[in-house]
């Protein structure tokens, strides 16, 4: 196969091309900030959340767990999975923290606790970099197995 053949069955019609670089700009373009930590109105809405950060984290540290104690400890890709099974575990104790000290902390301290917590708050508002490196273990332990087909060596 020629270089043009090749170049032209990889490369999309210029019209695609335009298209999509039109579409992305205009939901750049068109959309509002979106924040990583959300506020919660109410207190029953925010115990409800905070109820639901600690029941995954207890079924992520199941997975962790299970994943440990079995034979799939044993195999690379289900240490990967164990691995971001444990990251979510971390990124749910960020995030719990971090709502807590919002939500019941942030406004009611004084002046010299307050630096202290809003310091530890904006610390804990990089969770997405925990979340985003489970992640990619999810996705590295689901590669190596995809790789390895339907052999048993994973």
């Amino acid at each position: 196969m020629n270089n043009r053949a090749l170049s032209s069955r990889f490369i999309p019609n210029m019209h695609v091309l335009v298209f999509i670089l039109l579409v992305t700009l205009l939901v750049l373009l068109g959309s509002d900030p979106a924040e990583a930590f959300q506020e919660h109105g109410a207190r029953e809405g925010m115990y409800i959340h905070l109820l639901g950060h600690v029941c995954f984290a207890i079924s992520m540290a199941g997975l962790w767990y299970g994943i440990r104690q079995s034979r799939l400890g044993q195999i690379r890709s289900w240490r990967y999975m164990a691995a971001g099974a444990l990251l979510l575990v971390l990124w749910n104790v960020m995030t719990f923290s971090g709502h807590v000290l919002s939500h019941f902390f942030l406004n009611k301290a004084s002046d010299n606790l307050h630096n202290g917590i809003t310091m530890v708050w904006k610390l804990l508002k990089l969770d997405n970099i925990v979340c985003l490196t489970a992640m990619l273990c999810f996705y590295a332990g689901l590669r190596k197995m995809l790789d390895a087909g339907s052999t048993e060596e994973t």
